[in-house]
């Protein structure tokens, strides 16, 4: 099997896009004279590549330089950070969190604000079921303000927290968020004036939704979770065999990098290319093309650590110190 694998590399340049170019054609000319076959071999001792459906690293593979220098841009900004609004305390997901930040992701934690540390309260006592459509106002009232403050890119939300982020994205405009990461959660069926506003506005304009559950969750089943997806139009499901009630986290690592593929296949890394000429700053951006050639029979995707691996080896063959630049890397 053959896949192209996408790599960019962007450095910042002091001065405007006339500069920009200069250090860009700078940059090519160094980048000519590399040696590709050497390059090659360094990408492909770096690149790591986990197996599906199995969670193990795949098996005979290498990677082929096809090109290095097809283009070099000057005169675009940096990737601006995506901001995701999370549902959940940052410090309980410290491993997801840090690979999102890696990755140009900002969490903005939002701390539930009903008593008992809430979404949704409890419906009243001697009333199993609260038909009262307003029953969650304080708690939508309260992201409200967070969504006219940012712009935000996705809603994150863990267990109560995924199953409120279901609940407003059906009260909120169509479009307020790109992407929905929804960690073992359910449908609040208890609360059938909350489901009615779901139910009227599911899929919620489309949005893009990956939800997860763990096989070894003894707190909520997953069959619940299962439901929950069934609200979204084609949501990416992952079910971990090694997670219980929790996020993906390091001891995990296919989880994780599942989630990072989740975000890489729902939009470009650079959207933009306007740059604000009082900031005297430009960005020079070079891509590379290569080809991976994979006998392993199962599909694959690339561990997230690999890029780490990228980070060191390609920057410093350009030239370039690997703490000044920012590196993409996607199938494609």
């Amino acid at each position: 099997m053959r896949v192209k694998l996408g790599i960019f590399i962007l450095t910042m340049v002091e001065g405007g896009s006339a500069e920009a170019e200069a250090k860009g054609v700078a940059l090519l000319r160094a980048v000519s004279r590399l040696d590709k076959s050497r390059l090659s071999s360094a990408i492909s001792h770096e690149m790591r590549l986990i197996a599906e459906p199995k969670n193990e690293a795949a098996e005979n593979y290498s990677v082929q330089v096809l090109a290095l220098s097809p283009t070099a841009r000057g005169d675009i900004p940096s990737p601006e950070l995506r901001k995701i609004l999370c549902l959940f305390h940052e410090d309980s997901m410290a491993d997801l969190a840090q690979v999102l930040r890696l990755r140009s992701y900002e969490l903005i934690s939002a701390a539930a604000p009903e008593p008992g540390g809430l979404w949704i309260r409890s419906p009243s006592a001697g009333s199993p079921v609260m038909s009262d459509p307003q029953w969650a106002s304080e708690s939508v009232n309260y992201l409200n303000s967070f969504v006219r403050n940012h712009t935000f890119y996705g809603i994150l939300g863990f267990g109560q927290g995924s199953t409120f982020a279901t609940y407003f994205l059906s009260v909120v405009r169509p479009g307020t968020f790109q992407v929905a990461l929804l960690f073992s959660g359910k449908l609040p069926h208890n609360h059938t004036g909350l489901m009615q506003s779901i139910d009227a506005n599911s899929p919620f304009g489309g949005i893009k939704a990956f939800v997860f559950m763990g096989a070894l969750d003894a707190h909520q089943p997953n069959g619940l979770t299962e439901e929950q997806a069934t609200k979204f139009s084609s949501p990416v499901i992952v079910k971990s065999s090694a997670a219980g009630h929790h996020v993906p986290n390091k001891s995990d690592p296919q989880a994780l990098a599942q989630v990072l593929g989740f975000l890489a296949s729902s939009s470009p890394l650079v959207t933009t290319t306007t740059t604000t000429k009082t900031l005297r700053r430009s960005y020079v951006k070079l891509n590379f093309s290569a080809e991976l050639s994979v006998t392993n029979p199962h599909g694959f995707i690339i561990d997230p650590n690999a890029r780490d691996g990228i980070q060191r080896v390609l920057p410093s063959a350009c030239g370039l110190a690997t703490d000044t630049v920012q590196l993409g890397l996607s199938v494609i």
